[in-house]
């Protein structure tokens, strides 16, 4: 697990990312690289995947957010149902159940961004393999759940039913 003190403490210096500059890996078939985590805000750019979508969920300590770069999302806030594409954004507070859906061509490209940081070391600390340029990634694979719904429950995220479209 990863030190509190890693990611609360704020970064020491202005800094400056290429593309797949940062910590890259591979959590069932999505790409993930933490860009940021300290000072307040983790951002996460990511390869999502139809299917591969988190249930209905709260955060209890971090206000999250979708830029999505490419693709489109259909993402549920409460009793709320949004549409968002390319060069879109979302804003869920905490407290308030939330999921997404990836529509479109069935795969997109997002950052989501917590604040304040933390959660975003869930998805690290349970990552499927390494990123390695060149490489094909893994076949899409599934977690152990109890480990993973421990992991998330330590991080302040409660899953508050199954995904919309498993109803």
């Amino acid at each position: 697990m990863t030190d509190i003190a890693t990611i609360t403490d704020p970064p020491s210096t202005a800094f400056a990312l290429a593309a797949g500059e940062r910590e890259t890996f591979w959590r069932g078939s999505q790409l993930f690289t933490i860009k940021c985590s300290g000072g307040g805000l983790g951002l996460v750019d990511c390869t999502l995947e139809a299917g591969s979508e988190p249930a209905m969920h709260i955060h209890i300590r971090e206000t999250e957010f979708i830029y999505v770069v490419d693709g489109e999302l259909t993402v549920y806030v409460g009793d709320d149902t949004l549409t968002v594409q390319s060069g879109g954004f979302v804003f869920m507070p905490r407290n308030i159940p939330h999921t997404f859906a990836v529509d479109g061509r069935g795969e997109a490209r997002a950052f989501l961004t917590y604040a304040p940081n933390g959660f975003e070391r869930v998805f690290s600390d349970h990552r499927r393999a390494d990123y390695v340029p060149g490489v094909p990634g893994p076949e899409a694979a599934r977690h152990d759940l109890t480990i993973l719904e421990q992991a998330f429950e330590d991080a302040g995220l409660i899953i508050t039913g199954p995904h919309p479209r498993d109803r």
